[in-house]
């Protein structure tokens, strides 16, 4: 929010998002860290069943936020708004 305020704007509403991936994601990080394969890329297409079911996943979310707190996540957002023009 510190970013947001020195570009001017004001914070609304800061949330996390991909938490029902969080676990996942957070434990091949730390597979990956652990075992010297942490500077590989993790941005690879996963096979074609894998990415529907990782793509509904990550989607039914857009249910959650704004409605329920999401306590963590890969992902953060945050609405800002532009002051008023005096």
């Amino acid at each position: 929010s510190d970013l947001a305020r020195e570009a001017g704007l004001r914070p609304v509403r800061t949330t996390y998002f991909n938490s029902l991936l969080f676990p996942v994601v957070a434990a091949v990080r730390f597979i990956k860290a652990v075992s010297g394969m942490g500077d590989r890329e993790d941005d690879a297409m996963p096979p074609a069943g894998l990415n529907r079911l990782l793509t509904a996943l990550f989607s039914s979310e857009r249910h959650l936020i704004g409605r329920v707190p999401l306590p963590a996540g890969v992902s953060l957002l945050m609405l800002a708004r532009k002051p008023e023009a005096p």
